[in-house]
């Protein structure tokens, strides 16, 4: 499809270029690879379990991605994921760890998901305090790729910084940025927060 004016993208580029396009192209390219061995063709035991596998891969995913969002969730509402002592009793008390039980016991693919650790390699499950770390890292990676996308397209932007004392007399510093976006309203997102800053590097 042609573009609908300068600058604009068809619906047809915009679908070539968009991720979900390119992850489903990484797979199918991943399969046919696969399953177009010539042992796999004419073997239709081999060809059942490169089917089985390929589901079983898209499970997987599928469950993560759940794991993913609710963590997401969490962060959004500023909600701690579990609390400051981080043994094994303590982490089964934590937010993300209460909300994926709750979800386990209304969600089919989230309980067949636990169910099913013991068939997995190493038990997965996510649910430890390491994947935890790793959903927020990419949340938070995911949050600043967007704030910058939209301070891009933005005429007006601001950078402020600025620190306080704690309680230990330790300067901690914020950094914030402000800017116009195209609907202009007004947008602050804070950005870092330092707690082992100088005031001499300011």
């Amino acid at each position: 499809m042609k573009s609908r004016g300068k600058d604009k993208q068809g619906k047809l580029d915009q679908h070539f270029s968009s991720a979900s396009h390119k992850e489903a192209m990484l797979d199918y390219c991943a399969f046919t690879i696969k399953s177009n061995k010539i042992d796999v063709v004419f073997n239709k035991q081999l060809r059942q379990s490169a089917i089985r596998e390929k589901q079983e891969q898209a499970f997987n995913k599928y469950a993560v991605r759940i794991l993913i969002d609710l963590a997401r969730t969490l962060a959004r509402q500023g909600l701690a994921f579990r609390s400051h002592n981080e043994g094994a009793n303590e982490l089964q008390n934590g937010n993300f760890y209460q909300m994926v039980h709750l979800l386990f016991r209304h969600n089919a693919i989230l309980k067949r998901w636990l169910n099913d650790k013991y068939m997995r390699s190493h038990q997965v499950t996510y649910l430890s305090m390491k994947p935890q770390n790793e959903f927020i890292e990419l949340s938070a990676e995911e949050t600043l790729k967007n704030i910058v996308e939209e301070v891009s397209t933005s005429d007006i932007f601001s950078v402020l910084a600025d620190t306080t004392p704690d309680v230990s007399l330790k300067d901690q510093l914020s950094v914030c940025l402000r800017y116009v976006d195209q609907e202009g309203s007004t947008n602050e997102r804070l950005l870092e927060k330092n707690w082992k800053c100088s005031i001499s590097v300011i």
